[in-house]
């Protein structure tokens, strides 16, 4: 009869909309379960980002002091030969112009490797 015929297909209708009704939800449940993760994941992300930078920073922190206190060494060693120069000029004894003179040349040569030490200090920054 027609009417057993639409209590038949209300019947139907009402069993897929409740099937739906659950899938959606279950959707909804998982969808939810996502965005926590990734809100996760992004904070987690975050903080390696700013662990990153905060190790780069006092590593180039320590560096740059690394590099003042080479560059300190330098000016010494440049100031220590200008006066043996100026000792080896004033003509003293022979003895001592050769002591001066391997002083000079050792702090020359000392001086070249830190000018060398610094300048790969200043690359390996930039």
């Amino acid at each position: 009869s027609p009417q057993e015929l639409e209590l038949l297909r209300l019947q139907i209708v009402e069993e897929l909309e409740a099937e739906h009704l659950q899938r959606l939800q279950t959707v909804e449940k998982e969808a939810e379960q996502h965005r926590t993760a990734l809100i996760e994941m992004r904070a987690k992300y975050n903080e390696a980002v700013i662990q990153l930078r905060k190790r780069d920073n006092e590593e180039n922190g320590f560096e740059a002091e690394v590099e003042r206190i080479r560059a300190e060494e330098v000016e010494g060693l440049r100031s220590r030969v200008k006066k043996l120069q100026q000792q080896l000029e004033s003509k003293q004894a022979e003895a001592d112009h050769r002591a001066v003179k391997r002083e000079l040349s050792t702090a020359s040569v000392r001086i070249a490797a830190l000018e060398s030490d610094l300048q790969e200090a200043r690359d390996a920054r930039l």
